[in-house]
C-alpha cells in the first residue's frame, strides 16, 4: 500500500491543506462499505499534537482521489483531536442515558464525570470541555464517496458537507428573556441551571448523519469505561475500537500493517516514519495486551512493507465479555421503535401533549395536502426549483412538519443568499428550534396514525448481532431451524441413500463454512425479528386499547370515520394553495384566478353542502377545471 502526505499551502481563507494518500491495494467496494464511515473506522479526530492552525486535513482513498474526507477546522483554531474525541465518547453516554433523543441538554461537570476523569484534574479541564464542543461544532466535515448511512445502507456516492454536532451554549441571563425559548425548553434548561453550581448548561444535538448512525449502530456495544481508559494513548483506542468491530466473533484477525496504519490515522513519509509508525503500533498494542483487550499480537515484517502485516489473537473470554456487553444493551432496538408506544403513555403521565411527540418522529408516509401545505409556505426563490418538493417530502418523513415549518421561517428571516441551501442547514441542525409555528391538527393525527402502523427494518449486520445477543442455547435452537429449512428441500432423496449423504454433508459444511451469511439469509427469509417485533407491538396495543376508557375510544373511531372528508376551511386552503401553485408556475393574472375560483366553487359545492368531499375528489375537479384554461 502507497501512502504518501503532501502538505499544500494554499491560500483559502489563510488556511493550509495537509493531504494525505491512502491507498488500499485489493480493496473493494464491499470492503469499504463495512469500514462503516463513522467515527470507529476513520481518523475523524486528529492524534498529531502539535496540531496548526486553520490547517486542514485531506484523506485520500483511491489514486484517482474522488474519495476523500476533509476536515475543516474554524478560521483560527485546529481540527478535533484526541480530547474531542474523549469528549465525544462521553456525549455519547449521556446520549444513551438520555434515551437517545435527537437534542438534550448537559453541563460540563457532567461531561467529565462521564469521561471518568478524576476530581483533582476537572477544575483544570472544565474550560477545555467548553472549548472542545465549540470546536467540534464549528469544524466542518466534507465526505466525497466516503459517508455510509445507515438509512440508505450504504456509501452516499455524493458530496455531504456535515458537523459531527451542534452545540447552544445557555446561561442564567439568557433565560430572562423568555420568548427565546419554548415553553417546555424553558422548564427543561431552568432544572439544570437552578442548581447554584452550574453557570451555563450545553445543549447538544449530533449531525443528522452521525445521530442516524449512532442510533442505528448503538447495539454494537464497547465499554467507554475501557475506551476512555486508553486515551493516554489515542492509537490503542483507535486500534482497539476498530479491530474488535472487524474480528467479529473470531478469535484470529489478520491486517495488512499500512492498511491499518491508514485506517487508524497514523501519518507517514518516508523509510524512517514508517518505521516509527510501526514502532508505535506495537506500542499500542502492548498496552491493549497488557489491559487484557487482546491476548496476543504478532507483527510480520516482511522485504516489501506493502506487504507487511500484523496478527492479533483472542480469547474465549474476550467473546464471553463482548456477548455480555450486547446482553447489557440487548433490545435497544427494540427500545427504539417499540418504545414509542410506551412513551405515548408516559408522555400522558407526565400531562404533556401527545402531538408535540408525535410531530418529531420520522415517519414512512406523508400525505400529499402535508407536503402541499409546508411548500405553501416557502418562499418563491425554493418553490421554483425543480428538487425542492422532492427535498421537503424527505425531510417531512425525517424530521416531522413542525421542524421543516421552523427551518422555513427561520431562512425566511436570515438568508442572505443561496436560501435552498441556507434551508437545507437550518433542517439538518434545527436552526429554527425556538421559533413559535402552527402544524394544523389534522397533520398530527395523521402522523399519529402513520406512526401507529409497523415499520420494522434491520439491516443483515445488525440481524446477525441481535442473533449473538442470545443464549447460546437459543443460538443451537436457531441455527438447528436453519438447517432444517435448508435441508428440507433434499429430503426427497431420503430413500437414495448415498446420494442423500452426500449432499447432506455438503449442506451442512457450507452452512457451516460461511456461518454469519446463512444464518443471517435464513433470519432475514422468515423474518425472525420482524415477527417478534410485531408481537411485540400486539402486546403494548393491547394494553393501553384495555387502559383507554370508552368515551376515549369512542372519540378515536369518529376521528377515523370524519377524517376522510375535508372540511369548509380545508377546501378552501386546499384550493387556495392549488391556485397560487398554479399561478406561480404560469404567470396567470388576478383576474384569472378569480374566474378560474368561481368555475371551482360551482363544482365543488354540490359536494361540500353534502360534507362529502373527499381529498381525492377535490384533486380530480382542481385538474379538471385547470385543463380547461
Amino acid at each position: 500500500m502507497t501512502k504518501s502526505t503532501t502538505e499544500l499551502p494554499v491560500n483559502i481563507n489563510k488556511k493550509k491543506i495537509v493531504e494525505q494518500n491512502i491507498d488500499f491495494p485489493e480493496f473493494d467496494e464491499a470492503d469499504l462499505i463495512r469500514l462503516d464511515m463513522n467515527i470507529i473506522e476513520y481518523p475523524l479526530f486528529s492524534r498529531n499534537r502539535k496540531r496548526e492552525k486553520n490547517q486542514i486535513l485531506k484523506y485520500y482513498f483511491n489514486n484517482n482521489k474522488s474519495k476523500y474526507i476533509e476536515i475543516t477546522p474554524s478560521a483560527g483554531d485546529v481540527v478535533p483531536g484526541e480530547f474531542e474525541k474523549s469528549v465525544f465518547i462521553s456525549l455519547t453516554r449521556i446520549l444513551k442515558d438520555r434515551g437517545y433523543p435527537s437534542k438534550f441538554v448537559t453541563t460540563g461537570r457532567e461531561i467529565l464525570n462521564r469521561m471518568d476523569i478524576s476530581e483533582a484534574s476537572k477544575k483544570k479541564l472544565h474550560s477545555q470541555v467548553k472549548n472542545a464542543l465549540i470546536r467540534m461544532s464549528k469544524s466542518s466535515y466534507e465526505f466525497n464517496n466516503t459517508l455510509y448511512s445507515s438509512k440508505e445502507k450504504a456509501l452516499l456516492n455524493t458530496q455531504t458537507v456535515t458537523k459531527i454536532l451542534e452545540v447552544e451554549i445557555i446561561t442564567k441571563m439568557d433565560l430572562k428573556d423568555t420568548t427565546k425559548y419554548s415553553e417546555s425548553d424553558l422548564k427543561n434548561y431552568s432544572k439544570f441551571l437552578n442548581d447554584g453550581r452550574v453557570k451555563e448548561i450545553f445543549v447538544i444535538s449530533f449531525g443528522n448523519h452521525f445521530y442516524d448512525n449512532i442510533v442505528t449502530k448503538g447495539y454494537l456495544v464497547y465499554s467507554a469505561p475501557e475506551l476512555l481508559g486508553l486515551r493516554t494513548n489515542g492509537a490503542a483506542m483507535d486500534i482497539y475500537l476498530l479491530i474488535t468491530k472487524l474480528r467479529k466473533n473470531e478469535l484470529y484477525l489478520k491486517r495488512g500493517l499500512m492498511r491499518l496504519a491508514g485506517s487508524t490515522g497514523f501519518k507517514f513519509n518516508g523509510t524512517t516514519n514508517i518505521r516509527r509508525t510501526k514502532n508505535s503500533i506495537e506500542k499500542a498494542c502492548e498496552l491493549l495486551k497488557e489491559k487484557k483487550l487482546i491476548k496476543d499480537f504478532n507483527i510480520e515484517e516482511t522485504s516489501n512493507w506493502k506487504t507487511a502485516y500484523i496478527e492479533f489473537f483472542f480469547g474465549e473470554e474476550h467473546n464471553k465479555i463482548k456477548q455480555e456487553n450486547f446482553y447489557t444493551e440487548r433490545s435497544l432496538f427494540d427500545d427504539i421503535y417499540v418504545s414509542q408506544s410506551d412513551a405515548f403513555q408516559s408522555l400522558d403521565q407526565q400531562n404533556k401533549d401527545i402531538i408535540d411527540y408525535i410531530d418529531v418522529q420520522p415517519r414512512q408516509e406523508i400525505s400529499d395536502d402535508e407536503v402541499d401545505y409546508v411548500f405553501s409556505k416557502l418562499p418563491y426563490s425554493i418553490k421554483r426549483l425543480k428538487t425542492s418538493k422532492i427535498y421537503i417530502t424527505g425531510s417531512l418523513k425525517t424530521y416531522g412538519t413542525k421542524r421543516i415549518l421552523q427551518a422555513i421561517e427561520y431562512t425566511k428571516q436570515n438568508a442572505k443568499s443561496k436560501p435552498f441551501i441556507y434551508l437545507k442547514k437550518a433542517i439538518e441542525f434545527n436552526y429554527g428550534s425556538k421559533l413559535e409555528v402552527i402544524v394544523p391538527t389534522k397533520f398530527k393525527q395523521q402522523a399519529a396514525l402513520e406512526l401507529s402502523k409497523p415499520k420494522i427494518e434491520f439491516s443483515r449486520e445488525v440481524i446477525f448481532n441481535k442473533f449473538m445477543e442470545f443464549s447460546v442455547e437459543k443460538q443451537k435452537k436457531l441455527k438447528e431451524l436453519a438447517l432444517a429449512d435448508a435441508l428440507r428441500k433434499i429430503s426427497i432423496h431420503k430413500s437414495k441413500e448415498n446420494i442423500y449423504e452426500v449432499m447432506h454433508s455438503s449442506i451442512v459444511n457450507t452452512f457451516e463454512n460461511d456461518f454469519e451469511k446463512n444464518i443471517t439469509d435464513w433470519l432475514l427469509k422468515v423474518k425472525y425479528f420482524e415477527n417478534q417485533m410485531l408481537e411485540k407491538k400486539e402486546v403494548v396495543a393491547k394494553k393501553q386499547e384495555e387502559e383507554i376508557p370508552i368515551e376515549k375510544i369512542n372519540i378515536q373511531e369518529d376521528i377515523k370515520e370524519q377524517s376522510e372528508y375535508l372540511d369548509n376551511k380545508e377546501i378552501k386552503k386546499y384550493i387556495d394553495n392549488a391556485i397560487e401553485l398554479y399561478a406561480d408556475i404560469v404567470d396567470i393574472t388576478n383576474d384569472k384566478r378569480i374566474v378560474l375560483k368561481k368555475e371551482i366553487a360551482k363544482i365543488i359545492l354540490p359536494f361540500a353542502l353534502r360534507n362529502k368531499l373527499t381529498k381525492e375528489k377535490l384533486e380530480e375537479l382542481l385538474q379538471q377545471e385547470i385543463e380547461k384554461l
